[in-house]
C-alpha cells in the first residue's frame, strides 16, 4: 500500500511541479521614457505568451531593487517625485533580473540623462527554470522508482497457503 502510495503523490505532484515553474519562470520586459523633464516607466512579466503582471508609473524620480539572502527578492520599487514607493515588479522575478531592471533604470534617469527612451528585455531565469526543473525531474525519478517496486511485487511468488 505504501508503494501505491508514494507513486500516486509523485504522479499527482509532477504536474504541480510542472505548473509552478512555469509560474516563476518569467520573462520582463521594462521601458522607460523621458518627456518634457518627466519620467514615466512600464514593465511587464510574461510566463510564455501570457501576461502575467503589468505596471505603469509617472513621474519617477528613483527605482531600487528590494530584497536579500534572507528574506528573498521583493522586486523594483520606483518613488516618484512627489514621495509616493509603488512595487514595480512582481517578487515572482530572480534576483538577478531584479538588480539589472532597477540598475538600467537608475543608469537611465542618472546617467543617460541625453536618452530619451530605455528598454530592458530579460528572458526567464536559469535559476528559476534549473531548480523546478531539478524538482520535477526528482519526482518523476521517485515516481518511477515506486513504479518499478510495484512491478517487482506484483511479480514476486505468492506462498500457498496449507491445506
Amino acid at each position: 500500500m505504501r508503494r501505491w502510495l508514494s507513486f500516486l503523490v509523485a504522479l499527482l505532484l509532477i504536474p504541480v511541479a510542472i505548473a509552478g515553474t512555469a509560474f516563476i519562470s518569467r520573462s520582463a520586459s521594462a521601458n522607460c521614457r523621458r518627456a518634457a523633464g518627466q519620467v514615466s516607466c512600464a514593465e511587464t512579466e510574461h510566463i510564455g505568451p501570457y501576461p502575467a503582471w503589468s505596471k505603469s508609473v509617472e513621474h519617477v524620480s528613483i527605482a531600487r531593487a528590494m530584497g536579500d539572502s534572507e528574506s528573498g527578492p521583493n522586486g523594483v520599487f520606483i518613488e516618484t517625485v512627489s514621495g509616493e514607493d509603488i512595487q514595480f515588479t512582481s517578487t515572482f522575478l530572480d534576483m538577478s533580473q531584479i538588480n539589472t531592471i532597477a540598475d538600467r533604470i537608475h543608469q537611465f534617469l542618472f546617467v543617460q540623462q541625453d536618452q530619451t527612451e530605455l528598454s530592458v528585455d530579460l528572458p526567464p531565469s536559469l535559476l528559476n527554470l534549473g531548480l523546478g526543473a531539478l524538482f520535477t525531474l526528482a519526482l518523476a525519478i521517485g515516481a518511477l522508482i515506486s513504479a518499478v517496486r510495484i512491478i517487482r511485487a506484483a511479480r514476486r511468488p505468492r506462498p500457498r497457503p496449507a491445506r
